[in-house]
């Protein structure tokens, strides 16, 4: 249950944060032992748990589902008025991850949640049921004294995120009839990166699919049709091809910032070597391939 507190300082926060540790890694492990891999992107039991944790902090939330296995879960605290009239603040996490396509090469239970020698292990927990479980806890603490807030803050813990944000964020943003409510002054989205890895943009996503098609037949026959497989080698030759590309309309400030080798040597330090490089240019990753029925055959 939520807690009346009086905070003198920061310090005394931190003390109460931390003399709650072990209750809000419990929360996170619970998160990390729901699977909610995507595909097929269902959130409901992870979404479950969180709007369970609000209401034992005695914080109302609501669900909105444009796609009912895909939930989101908001919540509002703060000047109860306009969303206008006060600045708000808005932590956004999503509550989905990517699948387990190779449990058998896990030295665990990909969805253990288990902690060792200060990590804590399983599938989703850097991207990005940790970060969002922080914001979440934050906004249990936010709520404990929300008188003193001057404005509003806003939980967004949505899902769709790892498939484009249709029936996530984006839909929170642009279709919901309530979406003014789910716009800030300022966003905080605990995306992986570390601590020294504060980003304000990202480049935009561009995501296709490719089928290539020919008459296929058998392997000795290739004079006839070389099969889809070495044609589409070729077109993904041509589309690695596409990072050599430089945007013209860059700003040109951006670009002498970029330019700076402290900024490059922090963007390496925190990414690993070659992250600067890929700052301003395309990068082109080819995610899935499939194709062919058998090893003698021309692939159609």
């Amino acid at each position: 249950m939520s807690k009346s507190i009086t905070v003198r300082s920061k310090q005394d926060l931190l003390r109460l944060i931390e003399s709650e540790q072990d209750a809000q890694l419990e929360f996170l492990q619970s998160l990390i032992r729901t699977p909610s891999p995507n595909p097929p992107g269902d959130t409901r039991d992870a979404i479950k748990i969180v709007q369970d944790y609000l209401h034992d902090h005695g914080v109302d939330s609501r669900i909105i589902a444009p796609l009912p296995k895909a939930p989101n879960l908001v919540s509002v605290i703060g000047q109860n008025s306009s969303p206008l009239t006060h600045r708000r603040l808005v932590l956004n996490g999503h509550m989905d991850c990517f699948p387990v396509a190779d449990a058998d090469q896990w030295r665990r239970d990909p969805y253990s949640g288990d902690i060792e020698d200060g990590l804590i292990h399983g599938r989703g927990v850097v991207d990005m049921k940790a970060g969002t479980a922080a914001s979440i806890i934050a906004f249990t603490y936010l709520h404990r004294f929300q008188s003193q807030l001057a404005g509003q803050c806003v939980l967004e813990v949505v899902s769709d995120e790892e498939t484009g944000g249709k029936y996530g964020t984006r839909y929170l943003l642009e279709e919901d009839e309530g979406k003014e409510m789910w716009r800030g002054d300022c966003v905080l989205n605990a995306e992986p990166g570390g601590l020294g890895s504060i980003r304000f943009a990202e480049k935009g996503t561009l995501r296709m699919t490719f089928v290539v098609e020919t008459l296929g037949g058998h392997g000795a026959y290739l004079h006839r049709d070389e099969g889809a497989i070495r044609i589409a080698t070729r077109l993904i030759e041509r589309l690695i091809g596409l990072e050599t590309l430089r945007g013209e309309d860059i700003d040109q400030e951006l670009k002498q910032y970029m330019a700076r080798e402290d900024v490059r040597a922090v963007a390496n330090n925190i990414m690993g070597e070659g992250a600067a490089a890929s700052m301003l240019k395309p990068t082109v990753n080819i995610g899935t391939i499939s194709g062919g029925a058998k090893v003698n055959m021309i692939p159609s």
